[in-house]
């Protein structure tokens, strides 16, 4: 417990004290050191860049904001932005569902794939895109956008159906199928 004729001063922490000491050197039995992949191998920098990635079968990727890769798309998945939001989703003349997504979301990545199998099952009946909440605020702000993934139903260029958080796939394609009758 607590000794009261012991003054107080610095704590002792328990440090090893003890140095490294290196083995022997390799050169003192006339061996080398075996070499590690990638440092000291030979003409490690001399190497050529690796051939680029082969083409998607299902065609290329859609092309995000400011030509930036979507590699959360297909090839019937659109990319909606700020600028062509009116043109694309509003002014449609079939049903339109939006998902609201950020690449750093998980939930929304999560939520990809089903949203890619749903555009490529209901293309031509219903237009199926996605939008980066990051890079278009404006538009997320005026639907209301205050948690991600959140994807919306649009029908005439009004909202028919909002989802917030993840939904499986029946879940929307119901909606879907309501909306493109």
């Amino acid at each position: 417990m607590h000794n009261p004729k012991r003054t107080p001063g610095p704590r002792r922490r328990n440090i090893d004290t003890r140095r490294y000491i290196a083995p022997p050197a390799a050169s003192n039995t006339g061996a080398t050191p075996p070499p590690i992949p990638g440092i000291d191998s030979p003409g490690a920098e001399n190497h050529p860049p690796p051939p680029p990635p082969a083409p998607s079968p299902g065609g290329p990727t859609p092309a995000g904001p400011f030509g930036k890769r979507n590699p959360l798309a297909s090839a019937n998945t659109k990319t909606f932005t700020d600028a062509n939001f009116k043109a694309e989703v509003l002014d449609s003349s079939t049903p339109v569902l939006v998902d609201f997504w950020a690449e750093w979301c998980q939930p929304c990545k999560m939520l990809g794939p089903t949203i890619d199998a749903l555009a490529d099952e209901f293309a031509g009946k219903v237009t199926v895109g996605k939008m980066d909440t990051d890079s278009n605020r404006n538009t997320a702000v005026k639907f209301g956008i205050s948690a991600i993934p959140t994807v919306i139903l649009f029908k005439g260029g009004q909202v028919a159906k909002k989802f917030v958080g993840l939904q499986g796939k029946n879940v929307f394609a119901a909606a879907m199928t309501e909306a493109a009758q």
